[in-house]
């Protein structure tokens, strides 16, 4: 009796292409030499490569009833027909890699299994692995990013990631206008201290 991994229907559109026959073969021997119940994944996602260089993608891990699960580190997500260059946030990138006409301009139309950032995210860039909601945000020194149009605080500054320049820009927080201080009873002097990054002056001896 075939081993149920090595017998998967979902790849009928692929076998009048690529014969299927050594790959369950391999499969069949595998699982019932091997004695592990996974091991006959190996074959099977053989056979699924070679049927996407064909340009025909098929979602066959969903068909082992989660014998043959594909792990994808946080934040990414497993697609089983994914692009075979991911879009970045790196117009340049994008441009040289997905929209220009090169040597692998032939296989735009071929999907591959893997791990991809989740819907309505993007990759940040090629060499990293954040998924961002959006292309339009800062940079920050620790690594973190900020929207456009973002303000915060940092230390004694107001800071805003500007949406013209994708840049951060801050500046001195604001202090209020003190009033006139007067300190007339005897023994009294200014003093000057700092309250949440604003001089404050005040009366004491």
């Amino acid at each position: 009796m075939v081993p149920v991994t090595c017998n998967i229907s979902v790849f009928e559109a692929c076998h009048k292409v690529i014969d299927y026959t050594p790959f369950v073969t391999a499969c069949k021997f595998d699982m019932c030499h091997m004695h592990i119940n996974h091991i006959g994944c190996t074959s099977i996602q053989t056979y699924a490569d070679a049927c996407a260089e064909t340009g025909i993608c098929i979602d066959w891990r969903s068909a082992t009833k989660g014998l043959c699960k594909y792990k994808c580190p946080s934040p990414k997500v497993y697609e089983a027909c994914g692009p075979l260059v991911e879009p970045t946030c790196d117009s340049w990138y994008n441009h040289k890699f997905i929209y220009t006409v090169n040597e692998f301009s032939a296989m735009t139309n071929v999907k591959l299994e893997g791990c991809y950032c989740p819907p309505g995210t993007i990759l940040l860039s090629s060499n990293s692995d954040e998924c961002v909601p959006s292309c339009e945000l800062c940079r920050l020194p620790n690594g973190k990013w900020k929207k456009a149009n973002d303000t915060w605080t940092e230390g004694c500054e107001e800071c805003i990631c500007k949406e013209d320049t994708l840049q951060v820009s801050c500046r001195n927080m604001s202090c209020p206008t003190q009033p006139p201080l007067i300190c007339d009873q005897e023994g009294q002097v200014k003093i000057t201290e700092s309250v949440d990054c604003c001089q404050k002056e005040k009366c004491g001896k």
